[in-house]
């Protein structure tokens, strides 16, 4: 009984689900293949928040951003439990 309630939670939670991970897997996936300027850009916005991120190399920091973000786009089921 219990996990036909958990469907019917999780089935109407499925298009916000789906726009979600669907808009951060399209901001890493853009990201993947950038030119030095605009990783330049990404590490300075984040190292003005975060000083340590200043440090890195602008076109790691930036390979690390977008693969943080396609793996919370591939996680999120995961950590909230109902994939």
């Amino acid at each position: 009984m219990a996990s036909g309630s958990a469907w019917r939670f999780s089935a109407r939670q499925l298009p916000l689900r789906l726009t979600v991970g669907a808009f951060f897997l399209n901001s890493g996936l853009s990201k993947g293949d950038v030119d030095q300027a605009t990783a330049q850009r990404l590490r300075q916005f984040a190292g003005a928040t975060y000083p340590f991120l200043g440090k890195l190399d602008a076109q790691k920091f930036t390979r690390l951003l977008a693969t943080g973000e396609i793996a919370a786009c591939c996680d999120a089921d995961q950590a909230t439990g109902s994939g």
